[in-house]
């Protein structure tokens, strides 16, 4: 895909950054561990590194965003939680969000010790910088956060733990969702609608100009 652009559109290869969530995130990790010399920085969100050997061939900045209560991509690693329909479950341990990142701390020859960076509402950052090469490490935690973009209208997370009215999520009646919240799976008898979800963890819509 990169060829092909590249090949069609004028376009600064210096400046292609690659970011992506749930799968995405592991395909963004993926491009971050194989193809570091063909983007400038990645920003994987609630994923993890499934690569069996990743080494970036240069120094790569990354920033990763994960909510600490993602059902699916568990921040500690693991298993998805057992509340999670079978239909959405990982098969396997999915890797830690600190052994995901331990990776490009290793690889950019980071310091051993972080800033905090950003700290609004249930979001806290912190950053390894400077690193080699100009390079540097964040990792943004959404407390409480689910398995969704931050400051999402509709968290995944929340749909798929069965937070609303407790009904569990069932992967048919898809159009009862919202687009934004359809990779979550709709609700078997009942339609979804936005007001449902006020007041639940990462619906700061401030947030989205901040994480931008």
């Amino acid at each position: 895909m990169l060829d092909e652009i590249e090949s069609n559109y004028n376009i600064n290869t210096k400046m292609v950054y690659v970011a992506g969530i749930s799968n995405g995130g592991y395909m963004t990790y993926r491009v971050a561990c194989e193809m570091s010399d063909r983007v400038a920085a990645a920003a994987p969100i609630a994923g993890s590194v499934l690569v069996p050997n990743c080494r970036p061939s240069r120094q790569i900045s990354l920033i990763t965003f994960h909510g600490s209560a993602d059902p699916l991509v568990p921040y500690n690693g693991g298993p998805a939680i057992d509340s999670v329909p079978e239909w959405a479950k990982n098969r396997d341990n999915v890797p830690s969000v600190q052994y995901s990142t331990s990776l490009f701390l290793k690889n950019d020859t980071c310091p051993s010790k972080s800033k905090e960076t950003y700290n609004k509402g249930d979001e806290t950052c912190e950053t390894y910088s400077p690193c080699a090469a100009g390079s540097e490490v964040g990792i943004c935690t959404i407390d409480g956060g689910g398995h969704t973009w931050p400051g999402g209208q509709y968290p995944v997370g929340a749909i798929t733990l069965g937070v609303y009215k407790g009904i569990t999520v069932a992967p048919n009646n898809l159009g009862a969702l919202p687009t934004c919240a359809r990779q979550g799976g709709a609700l078997s008898d009942e339609t979804v609608a936005p007001e449902a979800f006020n007041g639940k963890k990462g619906l700061n819509t401030e947030q989205n100009a901040a994480l931008v």
